[in-house]
């Protein structure tokens, strides 16, 4: 599963993904400042980027 998201309230969602699963999320935007603070809470790798 991929999640693609900008903000903060895609946090919880991104907290269900598993290991093989990736959150992609937009550099210095809400879920990547969130993620920031305890990327060890998610199971997924993280993907961040900054334009398309």
């Amino acid at each position: 599963m991929i999640n693609l998201g900008d903000g903060v309230g895609d946090y919880c969602p991104s907290l269900k993904l598993r290991e093989g699963d990736f959150v992609m999320p937009r550099k210095n935007f809400p879920l990547f400042d969130k993620i920031c603070q305890n990327p060890l809470a998610l199971k997924a790798k993280i993907h961040e980027w900054t334009d398309g």
